[in-house]
Order: structure tokens, then sequence, then C-alpha cells
């Protein structure tokens, strides 16, 4: 080969390789990618959470976390042994029954 065509072929490929890097320097994306996007979210989290979660349950009324749970717990016991609630618990079992 001749050595003009080498020297002018290895400039234009050093040429295209100085192209490529620059605009990959100056075209990728500004903002976070995939991990440090990620670690951000995290670290938004833990900025935002509460500090003393004991003492926040510990504000809500005692009506409200003591008491409300336990009457609801004892009206969905009463409602099991309603005459109405066995007499469609029957019928249910009755309809899934195979046996005639």
């Amino acid at each position: 080969m001749d050595s003009q065509l080498l020297l002018v072929l290895g400039l234009g490929l050093v040429f295209v390789a100085l192209v490529l890097v620059f605009s990959y320097l100056f075209l990728r994306q500004a903002g976070p990618t995939g991990v440090e996007r990620s670690l951000a979210v995290i670290d938004a989290v833990h900025v935002t959470a509460p500090k003393d979660l004991r003492a926040q349950e510990l504000a809500r009324p005692f009506s409200e976390r003591v008491v409300d749970p336990l009457l609801t717990s004892f009206v969905q016991v009463g409602r099991r042994f309603t005459p109405d609630e066995r007499v469609l618990n029957w019928d249910n079992a009755k309809l899934f029954d195979p046996a005639p």
C-alpha cells in the first residue's frame, strides 16, 4: 500500500475515535442513572421516614389503639354465632356438598 494512503487512513481513524470519545463525554445523560438513581431514592426514603415510631404510635388515643380493635373482634365473633349467619353458612355448605 501507498504510505500516503496509510497516513490518511490512520489520521481518519484517529479523527473518528476522537469524535466518538467527545460525543460520548458531551452527549451522555446529565442525570443519575441506574444504581445512582436507586440510591438517591433510598436516601430520600430514609430522610422522610419518621424518627421515633414509638412516640408516633403512642400519640394516637388509647381508644383508637386498643378499644376499637377489641370491639371489632368481639363484633366479628358475635356475628359468627348469630342465627342468620349460621343459616347462611349451612346453605353455603349444602350448595358445595357433592352428595345429594
